[in-house]
């Protein structure tokens, strides 16, 4: 496939949602197969998603993983995101999920914020370091990440990494709840 001009991939990749969001996932994959091939970073982000999730084609974690990996070479943080996500789950190790939401982060991934908020946390993939735990919850709550907010109000709520405080708790965990009811 000839390299696209900006203006068609952005028109091919709106169509490409509209079929996405219809189930119809035959004609999305005819729209964006081509693309990833040609080194497309979003339409290799797209096409991990249809192998992760079994649209249209049958569901293979390697091939997702192995889309996920073209797309986070150009530095698409939502492949690194899902990348993390699939390492996470037990389909690579802790240490890469670390490194992969890490750099979904500093660009501003709200999800892979809160991801590496709760590594930290957690000490998974490296040593528990709470004030950065708290640092990227922050980040993503900042946001309007839900789960975040939550996390922020357990924090305050047990003083875990921070004074305890139950009235800022309160108001993360409304923060949250909004998130929720809408």
């Amino acid at each position: 496939m000839k390299k696209m001009k900006k203006d068609q991939i952005e028109l091919t990749l709106e169509k490409y949602k509209g079929y996405y969001k219809a189930a119809e996932y035959q004609k999305a994959l005819l729209l964006i197969q081509p693309m990833a091939e040609s080194g497309e970073a979003r339409a290799q982000y797209n096409l991990g998603v249809h192998y992760e999730h079994g649209h249209g084609v049958d569901q293979d974690d390697n091939l997702a993983a192995s889309w996920y990996r073209k797309a986070t070479q150009q530095g698409d943080s939502g492949a690194q995101y899902n990348l993390a996500c699939l390492y996470l789950a037990g389909r690579g190790t802790s240490v890469e999920a670390f490194s992969l939401y890490k750099s979904a982060a500093e660009q501003g991934h709200a999800g892979a914020q809160y991801s590496l908020g709760y590594l930290y946390q957690q000490g998974k993939g490296m040593e528990k370091e709470l004030p950065q735990a708290l640092a990227w919850y922050q980040k993503a709550a900042a946001q309007g990440n839900g789960k975040a907010q939550y996390m922020l109000g357990q924090l305050y709520t047990t003083g875990e990494g921070v004074e305890k405080n139950c009235e800022t708790a309160a108001e993360w965990f409304r923060k949250a709840a909004e998130q929720v009811l809408g």
